[in-house]
């Protein structure tokens, strides 16, 4: 599977591109201000993820996850200074809520996976648990928002 067939990193783009085109029509003193931190902090998100997926093993995943997930709730700080400061409308600020939510609780079952994950190869070798051991990836049930997600729901 490749990195572009996972869901949660393809809905994290999706969302840093929204912040993206919002901030970028700020005025210089706010875009130079809050504007990048709030674009960079956002970017991380999805490039933590990225990171994570090209490891070798699970536990570096899940450790650049624990970053991405840093990354979502730092960006969520900032759109509510964003908002505190008349940089984004009230609408604005319960869309992009919603969608912090949302990929929250996907982050949250995709590291949940991982360490299902880790578990599983514990449980059959003393080696540490690599992404080069078989498993069953070929679930591609539709993505909900509830807390009983796995690895294979996000896809």
């Amino acid at each position: 599977m490749k990195l572009e067939d996972l869901n949660l990193y393809n809905e994290c783009q999706i969302f840093e591109q929204e912040l993206w085109n919002k901030v970028s029509n700020w005025e210089d003193f706010a875009k130079d201000t809050l504007g990048k931190k709030l674009v960079l902090t956002a970017d991380n998100i999805s490039s933590n993820i990225a990171q994570g997926y090209g490891r070798y093993f699970f536990e570096e995943n899940r450790q650049f996850c624990y970053k991405s997930r840093g990354a979502l709730l730092d960006t969520r700080g900032l759109i509510k200074k964003a908002f505190d400061r008349n940089l984004i409308s009230e609408e604005d600020f319960n869309t992009y809520e919603a969608e912090i939510e949302k990929l929250h609780k996907m982050l949250n079952a995709y590291i949940r996976s991982i360490g299902k994950r880790i578990e599983q190869s514990k449980n059959n070798s003393s080696a540490p648990a690599s992404k080069n051991e078989k498993t069953d990836e070929s679930s591609t049930e539709n993505v909900s928002t509830n807390d009983d997600f796995t690895f294979e729901s996000l896809m």
